[in-house]
């Protein structure tokens, strides 16, 4: 009796012991699921941000690409539309061009008045904005008062692109017009036939403007009939 009441108790310990065994076991398993399940949560949050900072890094270089796609579109629109202008309008182009070199040239005699001796040339067989006539007659009158040798040739110079370009508004102005009809036989001589016939003009359409021709008729005389003064003209 003794001997089986043993045998159980000895049945009852190794059946706890394995019980206890198992628990251990379980509850290892179970913690290491957990610190698992942990880990992986963790890596999978990682994951999200890393996948989200590149999709927005891809948005951004989509972004800056069609930045960049939409300017040299832009660009390339821009270039075609001055290139079909400037084929279209080649010659109102080099017009402005040339309009906007002959103020260039103008405003270097404003400022070095000396310069009409390399400067003349160009400006002499060019159109002249009558705008710019104030700019001339103020660096013909520099050297006009700086009475040197050196400036005698600048002035004469000055005199024949004031004839050509402006006859009309420097033979009526109170500045110049002494000057310019006590040269006029030199300036005729100095101009070509196309020359004088446009001074002619603008000379003619001044005088007409004035509004009084009779009191101008020595002034059309002398310019008109240089060297011949037994010619009369004669006014209606």
């Amino acid at each position: 009796m003794d001997y089986q009441i043993k045998c159980n108790e000895k049945a009852i310990n190794s059946v706890n012991i394995s019980i206890s065994g198992a628990s251990c076991a379980l509850s290892f398993w179970g913690n290491l699921i957990t610190v698992v399940g942990i880990v992986v949560g963790i890596l999978a949050i990682g994951l999200g941000i890393s996948i989200t900072r590149q999709v927005e890094k891809v948005k951004s270089i989509a972004e800056e690409s069609r930045v960049i796609f939409d300017r040299h579109l832009k660009i390339r629109n821009e270039v075609r539309y001055l290139d079909k202008n400037i084929k279209s309008n080649m010659k109102g182009l080099y017009s402005d061009l040339k309009t906007e070199e002959t103020r260039a040239l103008v405003e270097r005699l404003v400022e070095v008045p000396e310069d009409v001796e390399n400067l003349s040339e160009s400006l002499l067989s060019r159109e002249i904005s009558g705008e710019l006539f104030p700019k001339i007659k103020k660096a013909y009158q520099f050297v006009s008062e700086t009475d040197t040798v050196m400036l005698a040739g600048c002035k004469q110079k000055y005199r024949i692109l004031l004839f050509q370009h402006f006859s009309g508004q420097s033979l009526f102005d109170r500045d110049l017009e002494d000057e310019m009809e006590n040269d006029y036989p030199t300036l005729m001589d100095c101009s070509f036939s196309n020359d004088i016939i446009k001074a002619s003009g603008d000379f003619i359409a001044v005088t007409i403007e004035k509004g009084d021709i009779f009191k101008y008729s020595e002034k059309i005389k002398k310019f008109l009939l240089p060297g011949f003064n037994k010619v009369d003209i004669k006014m209606i």
